[in-house]
């Protein structure tokens, strides 16, 4: 990465922050304590989930996942790390391809003038060796997937669900 690229992501970061505790500022200068609870609280449990995140030494994929909503115009990311101490390295590349290579495709079949949530889950898979990563289109149920435009790939399921579109991607830790 370039020191313009790593600039830009600092900018983004330092964008976010402020707002966040901008918010903060207002609820305390409106006397809402519990308003100023709850996003504090919101913060910290964020907080907790990018270091687990960091945690798992995957620079590339947590760069990824960083930047998400300032790659992606009409997508918002919310994650949840589900694996500690996991030493995500020898896959790095190939997961963050794979999870840009799905949301790319999802991204496609959206429509473009409407926001949609993405909820991104990492596990570890309960029946083999190997990392689970999840991503829900929420509320995509009227996305109309293109299967043509699909990365044919053994390592990813799709199906719809009540809450939208899920896919499941399974890439073997390189023990």
């Amino acid at each position: 990465m370039e020191e313009k690229e790593v600039i830009n992501v600092l900018q983004h970061y330092r964008h976010d922050l402020m707002n966040n505790l901008q918010v903060v500022q207002g609820y305390l200068t409106m006397g809402r304590q519990d308003k100023v609870e709850k996003k504090v609280g919101e913060m910290l449990r964020q907080y907790g989930e990018e270091s687990k995140l960091m945690g798992l030494k995957a620079p590339g994929f947590t760069l990824w996942v960083l930047r998400f909503n300032h790659i992606y115009n009409n997508l918002r990311l919310k994650y949840r790390v589900k694996t500690e101490n996991k030493n995500l390295a020898s896959i790095d590349r190939e997961v963050t391809e794979l999870c840009r290579k799905t949301v790319e495709w999802l991204e496609e079949a959206c429509d473009e003038t409407q926001m949609y949530d993405i909820i991104l889950e990492v596990t570890e898979s309960e029946q083999s060796p190997e990392l689970k990563v999840k991503i829900l289109l929420a509320g995509g149920n009227s996305v109309q997937l293109d299967e043509r435009g699909k990365h044919q790939d053994k390592r990813l399921s799709i199906s719809k669900t009540a809450n939208g579109i899920q896919c499941e991607l399974f890439v073997p830790f390189n023990i």
